[in-house]
C-alpha cells in the first residue's frame, strides 16, 4: 500500500472520527433537554442550560461539516476539524478539572480517574493537531483543492 494511499485511509477515519464526535454531541444534547426537562433549576441554571445546548448543537454541526470535509478531502474540512477539536476538547478538560468554572458538575472522580480522563483529552487533542499539520498530508487537502479548482475551469472553459 503506497504511502498517500494510507495517508487518505487515515483522514477517512479521521471523517468517521469527526462523524461519532457529531453523533456524541448531539445525544449529549438530547441528554441535556431531558435534564431540563426532568430536572429543570435543581440542576442547572437556564443560562447553563441554554450554554450546553448552544455548545452541543455547534459542535455537532460543526463536527458532522468536518466529516464531509475530511471525505471530500476538503482544506477547510481540515482546518475546521482542528479548530473545532480543539475548542471541544479544550472544554472538556476545563470541565473535567475546574468543574464548576463553566458547568456545574456533581461527577466525583477519583485521583486516577481524573488523571486517565486528563489524558485521554490531551491524546484526543494531540493526534489529530500532530497528524493533520504533517506536511504530506496537508499536500492531500491542497492536491485535492487545486484538483477542484481545475476542474471547474476546464468545464468553463469547454462550455
Amino acid at each position: 500500500m503506497s504511502a498517500s494511499l494510507r495517508t487518505r485511509w487515515f483522514i477517512r477515519l479521521f471523517a468517521l472520527w469527526a462523524l461519532v464526535l457529531a453523533l456524541i454531541a448531539f445525544a449529549s444534547l438530547l441528554i441535556t433537554t431531558k435534564i431540563a426537562e426532568l430536572g429543570g433549576d435543581q440542576v442547572a441554571t437556564p443560562a447553563q442550560i441554554w450554554t450546553l445546548f448552544i455548545l452541543q448543537t455547534g459542535f455537532g454541526i460543526a463536527f458532522a461539516t468536518c466529516a464531509y470535509g475530511f471525505w471530500q478531502y476538503r482544506a477547510w474540512g481540515r482546518i475546521l476539524f482542528l479548530w473545532t477539536s480543539t475548542v471541544w476538547f479544550g472544554l472538556n478538560l476545563l470541565a473535567l478539572f475546574a468543574p464548576g468554572v463553566i458547568f456545574v458538575s456533581d461527577s466525583q472522580y477519583t485521583t486516577t480517574g481524573l488523571i486517565l480522563n486528563g489524558i485521554r483529552y490531551i491524546i484526543a487533542l494531540i493526534i489529530p493537531l500532530g497528524y493533520l499539520n504533517l506536511a504530506h498530508v496537508k499536500d492531500i487537502f491542497i492536491n485535492s483543492q487545486n484538483l477542484a479548482t481545475e476542474e471547474v475551469t476546464i468545464n468553463d472553459s469547454t462550455t
